[in-house]
């Protein structure tokens, strides 16, 4: 479905060297504050390491996953969500929301898939299982959560406006 390409090897090699660079102390100066001593600060100076190191890892394996990409800009790099990342970064958002809309108001979401494309029909069935929503008829879900707008997004996202179709409002 994405059209991103994987990252390339060089990618990949010069975060691998910024991440080993981070472990052996080169890029970031670790030692103690000024004025501290003792274990404590040490203590502190690795902590701040391993927090480096554990997000470098993280970038890493999702420059893997074709979740991000890493945009060289001189001598500084930008990470970007790519397609399928900023998909995930909605569903989790969906998926995570607490916010409720008012007593009397749902989400609904209506959706009629076409056979040729059923796997799609069943991992959005699947989604809106996992993200809270119930299921009102067989392509008919609702949810009590203030999700509108991000569904909307994720529909777009997905290119599913022909099929899918999102309202919020009163229950009768």
């Amino acid at each position: 479905m994405s059209t991103q390409l994987p990252p390339t090897r060089r990618q990949l090699q010069k975060l691998t060297k910024r991440i080993k660079d981070v472990e052996n102390g080169a890029l970031v100066d670790f030692s103690p504050a000024p004025g501290s001593t003792g274990v404590k600060a040490y203590g502190k100076a690795l902590a701040r390491k391993q927090d480096i190191v554990h997000k470098l890892t993280k970038e890493y394996k999702l420059v893997q996953k074709g979740l991000v990409e890493i945009v060289d800009r001189g001598d500084q790099a930008e990470v970007k969500l790519t397609r399928d990342g900023a998909i995930l970064a909605l569903k989790d958002r969906i998926r995570l929301e607490n916010l409720e809309l008012p007593d009397d108001h749902k989400c609904i979401i209506v959706f009629d898939i076409p056979e040729d494309v059923q796997s799609l029909r069943k991992s959005l069935r699947r989604f809106l299982k996992k993200a809270g929503f119930i299921q009102e008829q067989k392509s008919v879900w609702s949810s009590k959560k203030d999700i509108g707008a991000d569904l909307c997004c994720l529909v777009r996202e997905l290119d599913l406006g022909k099929w899918v179709k999102v309202y919020i409002g009163p229950e009768v």
